[in-house]
């Protein structure tokens, strides 16, 4: 039996010239009884929302390892995917955007990524769901390297939950408007009849399953409602009275944001038509992601019933986060706030304790150290993450004292939220802004964001403690972007 493991993630992007490689000269095979590695990406999920995914709670988070501060580097899809497929930050591997010069599938070195060394390593890699932002839009029928398995929605359909095209390994597949015809159940459909392809073979696999929900129908690329995710027939109308009060979201349309970068000062306060679709905006993304819900439990059950769930880890996350309404954004993410940054990451399997709360800082710069690390296997480009391995094994870590870099993209004309880029460190999340303006937030004592720090005398020590580190992170590589620690003395 091969030793497996799982890894379930929110989610995806083409070359970059710049970033750190290692020699390839030898490829180093997986570890004997390596294990398999099964991602699943959900896309624009928060944490707060993982409240409705009872099924994933019981059989990842109970059985598993709930990482509690677990933040994306860099709240953009296409930026943090390759940062999950390379392990750097966005500055190193040089996505940047969705789209445009500097974004999207064809400006990533595909040739250079974790499934590329995993396949190298002796896996059978497979992917089955929504990949990097463009994909598909000049070959059709283009395979990625590095990926043996190929199940991925091309665009500019991707962003359908109805009426898209498929390219399974090199063949063009529609799919209509019927209910069987729904995303996230053809994905996981497909998903579960890799897993019991791939549990007949004698070399460990590496699956992704990256799903569309809880993002929204693109106007663009559908002709469902704008700017709405889209539930499965079956759980359309389930959230229906859940209506959020001052109480459980206190940043929804927030009251004073005179604290806060002009930028965000320009945003006036809704309208009550605009409070309640927001609201109803959020209703959806929640229906969504109950068949991502019953897609896990599946899984799980075909990794039982195949006889690899006990030799395999599983990791559930997502690429970012989203505001549905808090700080006055609505249907936005590329904001450093925890709504965005903060994302869920649970993992279950052998190196993983159950029931186990890690509450110290990691990032997505974390997963392929993880991952490689599980399969004993180096890749060829410098890593700015760590694995997890060793905080998942010791009971009782060292302080943490932590610090990741956070940033979004360049601005553009059309751009309503200007560059930023900033630090966030154990309680602490600061800011600065290209065109002016900073942002300190005590996570402790203010969750929610409400109140910017920034200037005030009592936090001046850690003020410049944050500003130091962030010119430390500002275009590091490998180990100098593990070595700046957060020790304020104040």
């Amino acid at each position: 039996m091969v030793l497996g493991l799982l890894v379930v993630t929110a989610a995806a992007c083409g070359s970059s010239e710049s970033t750190p490689e290692r020699s390839t000269a030898t490829v180093p095979q997986a570890d004997p009884g390596a294990p398999n590695v099964v991602v699943i990406m959900t896309d624009d999920q928060t944490v707060e929302q993982m409240r409705v995914m009872t099924r994933t709670n019981e059989l990842l988070r109970d059985q598993g390892t709930d990482f509690t501060n677990f933040v994306t580097s860099f709240p953009l899809c296409c930026p943090s995917r390759a940062t999950f497929l390379t392990g750097q930050y966005a500055f190193n591997h040089g996505i940047v955007d969705n789209i445009g010069e500097n974004g999207g599938y064809y400006q990533l070195d595909n040739r250079n990524t974790l499934a590329v060394w995993l396949q190298r390593a002796g896996y059978t890699t497979d992917f089955v769901g929504h990949y990097l932002y463009r994909y598909g839009t000049r070959e059709r029928t283009e395979v990625p390297p590095g990926w043996d398995r190929w199940f991925s929605t091309i665009d500019p359909s991707t962003f359908r939950y109805f009426g898209y095209t498929v390219n399974e390994n090199g063949t063009l597949r529609q799919y209509g408007r019927a209910p069987e015809d729904y995303q996230t159940d053809v994905m996981a459909d497909r998903a579960v009849a890799e897993i019991e392809q791939l549990a007949q073979g004698d070399r460990p696999f590496f699956l992704n399953f990256w799903t569309l929900a809880p993002h929204v129908a693109e106007p663009e690329h559908s002709d469902e409602p704008d700017l709405e995710a889209v539930p499965a027939p079956r759980h359309a109308g389930t959230f229906d009275e859940e209506w959020w009060t001052a109480e459980q979201a206190p940043a929804f349309d927030e009251a004073d944001v005179s604290d806060k970068p002009v930028f965000v000062q320009l945003n006036g306060r809704f309208l009550p038509v605009t409070q309640i679709t927001a609201q109803v905006h959020y209703q959806r993304a929640l229906e969504s992601l109950l068949a991502v819900d019953e897609a896990v439990e599946r899984i799980v059950d075909a990794l039982d019933r195949t006889g690899e769930l006990e030799n395999t880890v599983i990791l559930y996350t997502s690429d970012n986060g989203y505001l549905q309404g808090e700080h006055r954004f609505r249907d936005a993410k590329s904001l450093p706030y925890e709504e965005a940054i903060r994302v869920p990451l649970l993992v279950r399997g052998p190196g993983f304790p159950t029931g186990a709360t890690a509450p110290q800082l990691t990032a997505n710069i974390d997963l392929a150290p993880t991952i490689l690390d599980l399969a004993g296997v180096e890749g060829s480009l410098v890593a700015d993450g760590q694995s997890l391995l060793p905080l998942a094994a010791d009971p009782s870590p060292p302080p943490d004292d932590r610090a990741v870099y956070l940033q979004n993209g360049p601005q553009n004309e059309d751009a309503a939220i200007p560059h930023w880029d900033g630090v966030r460190a154990p309680g602490f999340t600061y800011v600065e802004y290209e065109q002016g303006g900073r942002e300190l937030y005590d996570l402790e004592a203010d969750p929610y964001q409400l109140e910017n720090v920034y200037g005030d005398p009592a936090y001046a020590e850690v003020q410049r403690e944050l500003a130091g580190l962030l010119v430390a992170l500002r275009g590091c590589s490998g180990e100098t972007c593990r070595e700046p620690r957060f020790s304020p003395s104040g």
